[in-house]
């Protein structure tokens, strides 16, 4: 009855969440993203839910869950709140271990999880049980699994870097049989292309084509020298790009000829530990390394964009080793660093937040704003508790008022801001008086503000220093609106 019950429990959430989910990007706001030229990154870390912040390996189910290999637990995400699944030593129906490498969803739904050190895992989303697989030939259980994929045929090949590549089908009794090749290696990584021809690399950067579909596979020994570990492969129409921990490989399958291609050819180190490719474009591949992350343009050999982390954490990557690779939408893709997860949007922004506590380019010392003016290339802001703020030439600038300064603004509250073109300066509306800005000689680092405030022996003085308003009319006279 027990099992009964959690079946049916299982079964019902499983089909709400199909119902509700469609994908990451339907839960998310515009604003949440940090804006950066013509992309917007979204962060997420561990105050927003993850187990931990390395991301090995990202992916999209079919109900539109992302699943997060971490390395303390799998994490599946909806867009709005992250799900753990970790080991428990007590419940045999629990995933083998915590630190998850390597994810696929295979043509039936299952979703399989390998782990480091503790095996293969097969997860039944129905069920919300995970079966623990183990592998043909191996000794115990401790096995690394550093690559997974499917053929045509739904064949699940599995890498390890303890036991070699395992052949695994699924039998229509729900249970499995297993071949295994390269026993006496340790594989890193697995491609299979569009001819359903299985490509294995192993730590040593050797490189082998086994042809799936033969009878008894066909392993052919190509002559490709790459140094260090082969990680990831990525297929065009003449070349095969090969990641490595020492760079980015590319062999030529018509000469039969190997070329190690450096990314970055501006900067002052070597592009090292490409582990992960995505395509872009027909032409374009993204490209995960140890220094960001590259989009590449395969056919001209050329570099089209870099995505690195920056100093002040405010725009870019949460780190610039990238781990994992994933599209989310047709301008969406999410990249896995080794310290945190990051959504990129690509779509041109039709709103970009400029506030007090939003992480972006420009930040501002107050979220209430009473007055713009758009001079140029300077934007002038009037807020409600933080005086004037200037952004000029991607900087910006804290007006506010000073007691010790008698030229620096006078008031907190900038009510209007209006531009005389004839004589180039400002008119500041606060509420203790009126300012002046001679934009010729004004200098944001050393401001000089005039102020100009109501002398009740003085009847050419303004009559209240609480403006609200001011406006300039046709012949150059400055009205102003005040509070009483």
């Amino acid at each position: 009855m027990k099992n009964y019950f959690c079946f049916l429990v299982s079964f019902l959430t499983f089909l709400y969440v199909n119902s509700q989910v469609g994908s990451i990007n339907s839960t998310i706001n515009d604003q949440d993203f940090v804006f950066h030229d013509n992309l917007k990154i979204k962060n997420f870390s561990l105050r927003d839910g993850l187990s931990q912040v390395t991301c090995n390996d990202l992916l999209k189910d079919n109900s539109g869950f992302v699943w997060i290999a971490t390395a303390d637990g799998l994490n599946r995400f909806d867009g709005k709140e992250f799900k753990h699944f970790k080991h428990n030593e007590s419940d045999s129906l629990t995933i083998s271990g915590n630190f998850i490498t390597r994810l696929l969803q295979d043509k039936a739904g299952k979703i399989w999880i390998g782990t480091n050190g503790n095996g293969l895992n097969v997860y039944d989303q129905y069920m919300d049980i995970f079966r623990r697989i183990k592998l043909k030939n191996s000794k115990d259980n401790n096995e690394i699994i550093s690559a997974i994929a499917q053929d045509k045929d739904e064949i699940i090949w599995v890498a390890s870097t303890i036991s070699g590549l395992h052949r695994i089908e699924l039998n229509g009794d729900n249970s499995f049989s297993q071949d295994n090749y390269f026993s006496n290696q340790k594989l890193s990584g697995l491609l299979v292309d569009e001819n359903n021809d299985l490509w294995v690399g192993s730590f040593t950067g050797q490189v082998y084509r086994m042809n799936v579909n033969k009878s008894e596979s066909l392993t052919t020994n190509l002559n490709i020298s790459v140094n260090g570990n082969v990680q990831a492969f990525y297929k065009t129409e003449n070349e095969l790009l090969i990641g490595s921990d020492t760079g980015l490989y590319t062999y030529n399958l018509n000469e039969e000829t190997t070329q190690l291609i450096e990314l970055d050819n501006q900067a002052d180190f070597e592009t090292r530990h490409v582990v992960a490719f995505l395509k872009a474009t027909d032409s374009t591949v993204w490209i995960g390394t140890g220094n960001g992350l590259y989009l590449y343009n395969w056919k001209n050999k050329t570099t089209v964009k870099k995505i690195v982390y920056t100093d002040d954490d405010s725009i870019g990557l949460s780190n610039n080793t990238v781990q994992s690779l994933l599209t989310i939408s047709q301008n969406q893709i999410l990249v896995g660093t080794a310290n945190s997860l990051n959504l990129i949007d690509f779509k041109d922004p039709y709103f970009k937040n400029i506030s007090k506590d939003k992480k972006g380019r420009h930040l501002l010392n107050d979220n209430v704003i009473f007055s713009i003016l758009k001079d140029g290339d300077d934007l002038w802001i009037g807020t409600s508790d933080g005086g004037l703020n200037l952004i000029r030439n991607d900087k910006t600038y804290f007006l506010n008022s000073s007691k010790t300064d008698a030229s620096r603004i006078f008031g907190t509250v900038v009510r209007a801001i209006v531009k005389d073109e004839e004589n180039n300066r400002l008119w500041l509306a606060t509420t203790r008086g009126l300012g002046l800005i001679d934009l010729q000689t004004f200098d944001p680092e050393n401001p000089k503000i005039k102020a100009f405030y109501h002398n009740p022996g003085d009847s050419n003085s303004i009559n209240m220093d609480f403006i609200k308003d001011i406006a300039l009319d046709q012949n150059n006279n400055l009205w102003g609106a005040t509070f009483g």
